[in-house]
Formats: C-alpha cells, sequence, structure tokens
C-alpha cells in the first residue's frame, strides 16, 4: 500500500511546515514530491518513529541524519504480525528492529527504544478517527410512517 504526502502528513499528525523541513533533513525523503502516493507503509512507521522522538524526547531532527537511512529501512521490515516483542532500537550511528531477547543483549550499548506495537498501534488509531463531518447521532427516537 501506498500513501501521499497528505495522507502521511495525517498518519504522522505533522504539519506541511513540519514535513518540509524533515524532508531536506532526512536522505530517505530526498526527492519525494508531488501529489502521486510514493510513500510505503514501512516509511509511515518510521516517520512515527521520528515524530515521538521529536515530540516526547525533544530529539532534534537535524540529530536524526545519520541514522535516517538505517531507521527507513528497518522500518520496513516492521509488519503487524512482526511487531508484537519487536523493538526500534536507535543508536548513535544505525536503527534496527530487534526482538526482547536481542535487546535485552544490547541494554549496554545505549539508545532509544519504541515498541514497534505502539507505532502500529498509533497508525491504526489515526486511520480509524472518526472524520469531522460524520452524521451525527438523531435525537429523536425512531419511529414508523
Amino acid at each position: 500500500m501506498r500513501f501521499t504526502q497528505a495522507q502521511v502528513r495525517q498518519l504522522v499528525g505533522i504539519g506541511e511546515e513540519t514535513f518540509r523541513a524533515w524532508r531536506k533533513a532526512l536522505a530517505p525523503l530526498h526527492g519525494r514530491v508531488g501529489h502521486a502516493p510514493n510513500f510505503s507503509a514501512g516509511d509511515v512507521v518510521a516517520l512515527v518513529a521520528v515524530e515521538w522522538m521529536v515530540r516526547s524526547l525533544g530529539v532534534k531532527i537535524g540529530h536524526l541524519e545519520k541514522v535516517a537511512p538505517s531507521l527507513f529501512a528497518a522500518c520496513e521490515k516492521i509488519t503487524p504480525i512482526s511487531a508484537h516483542g519487536s523493538y526500534v532500537v536507535i543508536l548513535r550511528e544505525e536503527a534496527k528492529v530487534i526482538t526482547y531477547r536481542d535487546l535485552i543483549s544490547r541494554l549496554d550499548e545505549g539508545g532509544i527504544v519504541i515498541p514497534a506495537s505502539r507505532l502500529l498501534n498509533r497508525i491504526n488509531a489515526a486511520m480509524v478517527e472518526p472524520a469531522e463531518n460524520a452524521q451525527g447521532y438523531l435525537p429523536f427516537p425512531l419511529t414508523a410512517a
């Protein structure tokens, strides 16, 4: 499944200017312009991870330049089935998707750890948000005509 830039921004929860700045800073997004659906599900997962690090941890987008290629490549491998028990680990020079067992053995390296299932849950929640123009409930009971 491919996503347009507008769909990606909606799922990630960022504005057009933020996305424009990220596209300049993150190499995997270079050259992705226009209205064609040219973003993969893995790109969306990676951008949700980036947004979480920026918003929750205060990570500057420029600090993610080095790890962006490996982060996007790693997130391409995440599926709804593999997400359970998998973690996105951002180290100083690279990002990986690893299992809990591997996570325990890598704790001495330090880094940012995000459960993959948390990223997918966030995307799923954004996909099923009620539309702004959804019809509300009628304030009176139905009657036979």
